[in-house]
């Protein structure tokens, strides 16, 4: 089984006025439900952005993850691992995937342990209230380190 592996990144903007840290943690994830996440973007885009212009971020959002999508085919067909940036359209990507509990492990810096999915918890946060609120969920792990966070809405 092939697996992709990434370090979440600590440094997205958002986590900055999060009232918990986000460690640099290590996560696997099977390649083939990367690979499935990544066609399921593309055929979205087919379906809605196909004719866009050029010169818009979505376009060159749509190459960069079709080349991560043929990564994927290739590390699924020969079985082999692959290491890739997390802020390459990797975090974002794998919010379902870790929410889920889907992934392989990961490894918490704090703890200097490597967990199954069964030996974290995801729990929910919410910050403000009205027009200026947002949340999501995190992965943690059984000494409450955030190993993945991502905000899922905002008001």
């Amino acid at each position: 089984m092939a697996l992709l592996r990434f370090t979440n990144p600590t440094d997205i903007p958002a986590y900055s006025g999060w009232e918990f840290k986000v460690y640099a943690a290590e996560i696997a994830l099977r390649a083939e439900d990367m690979r499935d996440a990544y066609a399921a973007y593309m055929e979205n885009h087919r379906r809605r952005f196909s004719n866009i212009p050029k010169d818009w971020g979505r376009y060159a959002e749509a190459q960069r993850v079709a080349e991560l999508l043929a990564m994927m085919n290739e590390a699924c067909e020969v079985d082999k691992d692959v290491m890739l940036d997390g802020r390459d359209y990797v975090w974002s990507f794998s919010s379902g995937l870790m929410f889920e509990k889907r992934f392989v492990s990961v490894t918490c810096p704090e703890c200097h342990r490597e967990l199954s999915p069964e030996e974290c918890r995801v729990l929910v946060w919410s910050y403000g209230g009205g027009l200026a609120a947002e949340g999501g969920r995190r992965v943690v792990c059984l000494a409450g380190h955030t190993l993945y966070s991502c905000g899922e809405w905002n008001s």
